[in-house]
Order: structure tokens, then C-alpha cells, then sequence
């Protein structure tokens, strides 16, 4: 058993960690729950990344600094089919206030449960709203590897 529950954050029922997982990978097969998984990783270690706080600002700034670092920016997310942007300001309407900063956002805009917990823009087309992000930051885009609603 891998003992990282004091390193979850989120709240219930879902918490969740970024790792870095070693192991063996095992050979192809059948395993975890009703065999859904075709491998598994044997003999895993995991070592928890903790996230950098930091903001939009601080992440256009300093782009050197974080370079290859994961980091935990609070912001506005504002997206439309498969791009993405997080912006420090938001304003009604999911428009971003002027002079807001802003970077690129990298994620999968498929996460249909996280879609469902924005704003939308008249029309339907654009989601927006509050957002924590936990990702990778690298060559000036935020790769979010976790995005959680949060209140104004």
C-alpha cells in the first residue's frame, strides 16, 4: 500500500496528488477490476510533486523561472471547442477585464463534468468561469494535468 493521503488535496469525495510513478510495467494481460486494464505498474514508488503557487502574472514574468515546474495558478478560465485561456481578471460575461494577463492553456476539453460546472456565454459556445489549475508549465503554455472549479 502507497501511503500519500497526506499529500491529496481537493475535497471530498474526490482528492487527487501529482506523481512521478516508477516501477515495473508488467506484461500485457488483464488486471484491476474486472480485468479492464491490459498492464499494470508492479513494485510502484511514487513521489509526490507539490505543486508551486504562483499566479498569471507571476507565470508570464518569470516564464524562465517556471519553466519545467508544476504549479497551482488560481484564475479565470475562458474556452471554446479545444483551446483555452486563463486570464487573472475575468468579467462578466466570461470576457477577460481589460488589461487582464493571460496564458495558453493546454488540456482536454472533453472533461464534460468540468464543462458542465462553467458559465456559458450566450450562444453556448464559449465556457467560462473560476478555476484552480494544477499543471506543467513549459515553452509559455500551462498544461493543466488538474482543473477544479472554485467560487468567486
Amino acid at each position: 500500500m502507497l501511503h500519500i493521503t497526506g499529500a491529496l488535496s481537493g475535497s471530498d469525495p474526490v482528492r487527487s496528488a501529482i506523481v512521478i510513478a516508477r516501477g515495473t510495467l508488467s506484461e500485457p494481460g488483464a488486471y484491476g477490476p474486472s480485468g479492464i486494464y491490459r498492464r499494470q505498474l508492479r513494485d510502484a514508488m511514487l513521489t509526490v510533486i507539490v505543486p508551486e503557487e504562483t499566479s498569471v502574472a507571476n507565470l508570464q514574468d518569470n516564464t524562465g523561472y517556471y519553466e519545467g515546474r508544476v504549479v497551482r495558478v488560481n484564475g479565470g478560465i475562458v474556452t471554446r471547442d479545444t483551446s483555452a485561456v486563463l486570464v487573472d481578471r475575468l468579467g462578466s460575461g466570461g470576457v477577460p477585464q481589460p488589461a487582464a494577463r493571460q496564458v495558453k492553456l493546454r488540456w482536454t476539453a472533453d472533461d464534460t463534468a468540468l464543462l458542465a460546472q462553467l458559465n456559458s456565454a450566450p450562444g453556448g459556445k464559449v465556457r467560462f468561469g473560476q478555476v484552480q489549475i494544477e499543471g506543467y508549465w513549459h515553452n509559455g503554455t500551462l498544461i493543466a494535468l488538474a482543473i477544479r472549479p472554485v467560487s468567486p
